[in-house]
Protein backbone atom coordinates (compact mmCIF):
# COMPACT_ATOMS: atom_id res chain seq x y z
CA UNK A 1 0.00 0.00 0.00
CA UNK A 2 1.34 3.41 -0.90
CA UNK A 3 0.32 6.06 1.59
CA UNK A 4 0.92 9.79 1.55
CA UNK A 5 1.40 10.72 5.18
CA UNK A 6 0.77 13.27 6.44
CA UNK A 7 -1.31 15.49 4.25
CA UNK A 8 -0.51 19.06 5.25
CA UNK A 9 -3.46 21.22 4.22
CA UNK A 10 -1.52 24.42 4.92
CA UNK A 11 0.83 23.68 2.02
CA UNK A 12 -0.56 25.01 -1.27
CA UNK A 13 0.37 21.84 -3.18
CA UNK A 14 -1.29 19.52 -0.66
CA UNK A 15 -4.92 20.61 -0.91
CA UNK A 16 -7.17 17.60 -0.37
CA UNK A 17 -9.29 18.02 -3.49
CA UNK A 18 -6.25 18.44 -5.74
CA UNK A 19 -4.46 15.44 -4.24
CA UNK A 20 -7.52 13.23 -4.56
CA UNK A 21 -8.07 14.28 -8.17
CA UNK A 22 -4.46 13.69 -9.17
CA UNK A 23 -3.57 10.62 -7.12
CA UNK A 24 -6.81 9.20 -5.74
CA UNK A 25 -6.55 5.87 -7.52
CA UNK A 26 -2.87 5.45 -6.74
CA UNK A 27 -2.40 6.53 -3.12
CA UNK A 28 -4.08 6.26 0.24
CA UNK A 29 -4.09 9.56 2.11
CA UNK A 30 -3.44 9.99 5.82
CA UNK A 31 -3.69 13.06 8.03
CA UNK A 32 -4.84 16.48 7.00
CA UNK A 33 -5.99 17.81 10.38
CA UNK A 34 -3.66 20.41 11.90
CA UNK A 35 -4.81 21.24 15.41
CA UNK A 36 -2.57 24.30 15.59
CA UNK A 37 -4.21 25.93 12.58
CA UNK A 38 -7.79 25.20 13.66
CA UNK A 39 -7.63 25.85 17.40
CA UNK A 40 -8.17 29.61 16.98
CA UNK A 41 -11.16 29.15 14.69
CA UNK A 42 -14.78 28.94 15.77
CA UNK A 43 -16.48 25.56 16.08
CA UNK A 44 -18.46 26.21 12.88
CA UNK A 45 -15.29 27.14 11.01
CA UNK A 46 -13.57 23.96 12.25
CA UNK A 47 -16.51 21.87 11.11
CA UNK A 48 -16.44 23.48 7.67
CA UNK A 49 -12.72 22.77 7.33
CA UNK A 50 -13.28 19.15 8.36
CA UNK A 51 -16.30 18.75 6.10
CA UNK A 52 -14.29 20.01 3.12
CA UNK A 53 -11.42 17.66 3.94
CA UNK A 54 -13.66 14.64 4.45
CA UNK A 55 -15.78 15.28 1.36
CA UNK A 56 -12.65 15.48 -0.78
CA UNK A 57 -10.77 12.53 0.63
CA UNK A 58 -13.39 9.94 1.59
CA UNK A 59 -15.07 9.65 -1.80
CA UNK A 60 -14.33 6.17 -3.18
CA UNK A 61 -12.23 5.30 -0.12
CA UNK A 62 -8.52 5.71 0.33
CA UNK A 63 -8.39 7.94 3.41
CA UNK A 64 -7.14 7.33 6.95
CA UNK A 65 -8.17 10.06 9.38
CA UNK A 66 -5.27 11.54 11.28
CA UNK A 67 -3.40 14.60 12.38
CA UNK A 68 -0.58 16.28 10.49
CA UNK A 69 1.55 15.75 13.59
CA UNK A 70 1.66 13.11 16.26
CA UNK A 71 2.49 15.11 19.39
CA UNK A 72 -0.44 16.74 21.14
CA UNK A 73 -0.12 19.48 23.68
CA UNK A 74 -2.22 18.67 26.76
CA UNK A 75 -4.35 21.74 26.03
CA UNK A 76 -5.23 20.35 22.58
CA UNK A 77 -6.84 17.14 23.89
CA UNK A 78 -10.38 18.60 24.13
CA UNK A 79 -10.07 20.01 20.61
CA UNK A 80 -8.88 16.66 19.28
CA UNK A 81 -11.82 14.91 20.94
CA UNK A 82 -14.24 17.44 19.42
CA UNK A 83 -12.77 16.83 15.97
CA UNK A 84 -12.78 13.07 16.43
CA UNK A 85 -16.44 13.17 17.45
CA UNK A 86 -17.30 15.16 14.32
CA UNK A 87 -15.43 12.68 12.11
CA UNK A 88 -17.29 9.78 13.71
CA UNK A 89 -20.61 11.52 13.01
CA UNK A 90 -19.60 12.23 9.41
Amino acid sequence: IDVLSPIQQNHPQMQAHTLKTQYGGKLVFHGGVDLVSVEQKSRDQRRQILRTLLEALTSKGGYIFGLTHSVLEPTQAPLFLEILDYVKQY
